[in-house]
């Protein structure tokens, strides 16, 4: 390690110590710029491995960045972590970590060196790979954090944090890209999403996971789905295009079908995935009719009263003419 290199890290990680001790600039309030982890609800198979980002928003003149990340290691176990490209377009930089233990990777630092302006704008700081070594849901917490400027000063801003959920080999999940909620019903008629009606998050499955009413993107995780037909509504909240993804993951594959549409506020469209032996087939969302059930109807065999009784009408009259005509050639 150069010299100044050497410095960097002296200088960082008094920095870091004097956060620690004096306090930071974090603040829950919805103000900007905010630090969050992305994505904000997420899921994968158990024994796989997933990449959760640490990214920033709306941020002005960032020059370094630092936090402390935490989760259960008993259900996520830290592979790796890497700078994302966010800082790096201000210059040169230097990313390290202060101490990395079971379930906490402390004081994760990027700064940029020199005297150059920070970076303006919203992207990836690090990426964290997992891997998934239990079931169960985990969240990814940022416990610690602070940003400072080109000039020193710390920035205030917001923090989300994520949730991870591990789960079983096989797994169906449904994810909406919009401004909607989601509302799936599954081959036992239990429900997991938004009511359509009350507008209430509704759980009626063992083990499955639900990302929330409003949440971007909207996510819900089925673990070892039964085979059979799981019926999934959109219910728009505002009027725009959404993005509608049915998945089925097993060990040997991930089946995935995508749709794309539009909704209103208060619309609902219907989608159905079938799930058999390990395969799924689905059908494109589409508004159900209005106005009752749907019967086939035979009209032939609904008028065939009324065209009997019209010809019974017509030999009658027929019959009353030709009776008529002949008493009055009799007449005569």
């Amino acid at each position: 390690m150069s010299k100044n290199r050497i410095v960097s890290f002296l200088v960082i990680m008094l920095f870091i110590f004097s956060l620690e001790t004096l306090g930071t600039g974090t603040t829950y309030a919805n103000s900007s710029p905010s630090i969050f982890i992305t994505p904000e609800a997420s899921g994968a198979l158990l024994y796989s491995s997933l990449n959760v980002n640490l990214s920033i928003s709306d941020v002005t003149d960032l020059y370094l960045w630092a936090v402390t990340i935490e989760w259960n290691s008993t259900i996520l176990n830290l592979l790796d972590y890497s700078q994302g490209p966010f800082l790096k377009q201000g210059g040169t930089t230097t990313f390290l970590a202060g101490k990395v233990t079971a379930g906490k990777i402390e004081g994760l630092t990027c700064s940029l060196l020199g005297s150059v302006p920070g970076v303006n704008g919203s992207g990836t700081l690090a990426t964290l790979q997992f891997n998934a070594t239990a079931t169960g849901t985990t969240s990814i917490n940022i416990t610690f954090s602070d940003i400072l400027n080109s000039k020193g000063n710390s920035i205030t801003h917001n923090v989300v944090n994520g949730t991870v959920n591990i789960l079983p080999p096989q797994a169906f999940m449904a994810t909406i890209y919009s401004p909607a909620n989601l509302y799936v019903t599954d081959p036992e008629n239990r429900h997991i999403g938004t009511h359509p009606t009350t507008g209430e998050p509704v759980n009626e499955i063992p083990g499955a996971f639900y990302s929330g009413p409003g949440s971007h993107p909207q996510r819900i995780i089925i673990p070892n789905p039964l085979d059979g037909v799981y019926d999934i509504k959109i219910v728009g909240t505002s009027t725009g295009s959404y993005t509608l993804v049915v998945e089925l993951a097993t060990v040997e594959k991930t089946t995935t079908h995508t749709y794309t549409g539009n909704i209103s506020v208060g619309q609902i469209q219907e989608s159905q995935a079938t799930i058999s032996e390990g395969e799924m087939t689905s059908t494109s969302p589409s508004t159900p009719p209005v106005g009752g059930i749907y019967i086939p109807i035979n009209k032939l065999s609904l008028l065939a009263p009324y065209i009997g009784l019209t010809i019974l009408l017509a030999v009658a009259v027929t019959t009353v003419i030709y009776v008529r005509v002949r008493k009055r050639k009799k007449s005569r």
